[in-house]
């Protein structure tokens, strides 16, 4: 479904989506290792 969209982007927009989604899951699996800490 991403796919025909990432290949319009241009590399810059791919790599910044790329980015973000893993700050997203970082601190999402960061956010869950605190709650199983406590």
């Amino acid at each position: 479904m991403m796919l025909p969209k990432i290949i319009k982007s241009t590399p810059k927009e791919v790599a910044s989506a790329v980015i973000d989604r893993i700050d997203k899951i970082r601190s999402f699996l960061f956010f869950k290792d605190i709650r199983e800490a406590i």
